[in-house]
């Protein structure tokens, strides 16, 4: 016999109603499970007062009855302050849950993609790509930003923007010329915050 099933039948017992063969089942159980005999104390204490009640003597409970009946109670539920914070807050949770992804797919991307990669604007085709370098050849203008990893820029003409290096170098010849700033990353943590800072610059300029 479970506890589910003592529990059922301690009416019946307590009534002394109880067949026999479960009788010394709900006996043998109680012997080896104070909650159970615990909660049969408490539903006799409470049978007793009210029988006594009802005959019209005056009783008294146990002076433990109380305390041993709110022990028997289950514990109230933790309140979970995160649940409701994240109901209160859907934006803020939907981009704190973006930016973790986006922070995980970016570090796993910085320590298994060695390969070359190259953004750049609609003068794209004006540059010449040899092995890992990526060249502005002089007398050539590629406007807009240029953003290299994995690779080394040579810059000998001019970039209307800023020229980005991510895990690599930058090379500028006497004839360069660039619009913006250079800016060369070899810690994943620049490399984060230069892909958020483009991503909140391409956010704002769709607006």
């Amino acid at each position: 016999m479970d506890c589910r099933m003592a529990v059922r039948v301690m009416h019946e017992y307590l009534d002394r109603e109880l067949a026999r063969d479960r009788l010394a089942e709900l006996e043998t159980h109680l012997r080896g499970c104070p909650a159970c005999r615990n909660r049969l104390e408490i539903l006799t204490g409470t049978e007793a007062l009210i029988r006594s009640a009802c005959a019209g003597r005056e009783a008294l409970p146990p002076a433990d009855l109380p305390d041993r009946i709110l022990r028997s109670l289950p514990a109230p539920p933790r309140s979970r302050k995160w649940a409701r914070w994240v109901r209160r807050h859907p934006a803020v949770t939907a981009a704190c849950f973006f930016a973790l992804v986006m922070l995980g797919s970016w570090l796993a991307t910085w320590n298994q993609d060695d390969r070359l990669r190259v953004e750049a604007g609609p003068d794209a085709d004006r540059l010449v790509i040899e092995g890992n370098t990526v060249i502005v050849p002089a007398g050539q203008k590629v406007s807009g930003d240029l953003v290299v990893a994995n690779g080394t820029v040579r810059v000998d003409g001019e970039v209307e923007g800023n020229v980005t290096v991510i895990d690599g170098h930058v090379l500028l010849a006497s004839s360069a010329q660039i619009a913006g700033e250079i800016q060369e990353i070899d810690r994943a943590v620049d490399w984060l915050f230069f892909r958020i800072n483009a991503w909140l610059d391409k956010l704002m300029g769709s607006r």
